[in-house]
Order: structure tokens, then sequence, then C-alpha cells
């Protein structure tokens, strides 16, 4: 081999080094650019992120606070009368049945079944307080009022 050969090979040894060198340029740029994207949706995820904790923390507060009134206060639930045998001051009692609490008179007919919200709701307080009654306060030829009161 001759020195041209050498210089060749060394040139086109060179330009291929280069080509990797560019190569591994142009990949780190795409990676700062990623990492650099990443960074900002990390911050905002993390703004995000606080932002429902302090969503959760007031939804939580007003939570206890309903429940902390239908502890003091009790509820009223209204109910249509469907010519039930219920008369005022009754004891009703409550069943759950599948994810639903249900309602039924001292004769055993079916009054009303509660939404999920407030079934869930009553049996965290039931499990919390233990003792309640549920009494028909007032009844005519259209509506019945119960009231759910802890004791």
């Amino acid at each position: 081999m001759n020195e041209n050969d050498f210089k060749y090979i060394n040139d086109h040894l060179v330009k291929k080094k280069e080509k990797e060198l560019e190569l591994l340029e142009h990949r780190k740029e795409e990676y700062e650019r990623e990492a650099e994207s990443k960074q900002k949706e990390l911050t905002r995820n993390g703004e995000i992120l606080e932002k429902l904790q302090y969503e959760n923390m007031m939804l939580k507060d007003r939570y206890n606070s309903l429940k902390r009134v239908i502890k003091e206060r009790g509820l009223i639930i209204d109910i249509i009368n469907d010519n039930f045998y219920v008369k005022e001051w009754d004891n009703l009692s409550l069943s759950i049945e599948g994810d639903f609490f249900i309602i039924y008179s001292k004769r055993g007919e079916k009054l009303k079944e509660l939404d999920k919200d407030t079934t869930s709701i009553l049996q965290e307080i039931i499990r919390e307080e233990g003792r309640y009654s549920l009494v028909s306060i007032r009844v005519d030829s259209k509506h019945i009022k119960i009231l759910f009161r802890v004791n």
C-alpha cells in the first residue's frame, strides 16, 4: 500500500466518524428537546395534581359537613304516597338490597329505593354511629315525610 491509499482510507474513516458524530449530535438534540418537553409536561401535571388535591380536600370537607349535619339534624326523605298503609310516627326499616337501601313500612311494603349516593352516606353514618331511627313524621294523601336520625 502506498501513501495515497493510507490517506484515502484515513479520509474515509474520518468522514465516517464525522457522520457518526453528526448523528450522535442530532440524537443528543432530540433527547434534549424530549427531556425539556417531558419536564414541561411534568410541571403541568404537578400543577394539575395540586389543583385536584385542593378540590379533593374541599370536597372531603363538604362531605364531612354534610355527614355532620345529617348526624346532628337528621335527614328528611320525601316519598310519594302510593296508597301505602303508613301512619304518622310509624317506625320504618331500612334494608340493603344490592347497592341500594330500601325503605320498608312496618307491614313490609316497599316505600322507596334510595339512590346510590344517599345509600353510601347513610351506610357510612350507620357504620360510625351504630344506632338510628327511621320514622314517618307526616303522612297525607300525596306524600310521606320520613325522618332519619342517628341515636
